[in-house]
């Protein structure tokens, strides 16, 4: 069974929404973080976010 994500007007995603919505694991999110691939930026000392237009933008420049 599929679960449907909803995206709201300038969601900002965790990591692990952002995974499954790339349907890759959450190190992989992590890897393109750090090699620069998909920008992020940091909530709090462990929480980091991926704006909406961002995965987009990497969504639609090919991915991974």
């Amino acid at each position: 069974m599929t679960k449907n994500i909803y995206l709201q007007p300038s969601a900002d995603f965790t990591v692990r929404q952002t995974a499954k919505i790339l349907q890759i694991s959450i190190h992989k999110v992590y890897e393109l973080i750090n090699d620069g691939k998909l920008k992020s930026y940091k909530v709090s000392e462990r929480g980091t976010r991926i704006s909406e237009a961002q995965l987009e933008q990497f969504k639609s420049s090919g991915g991974c």
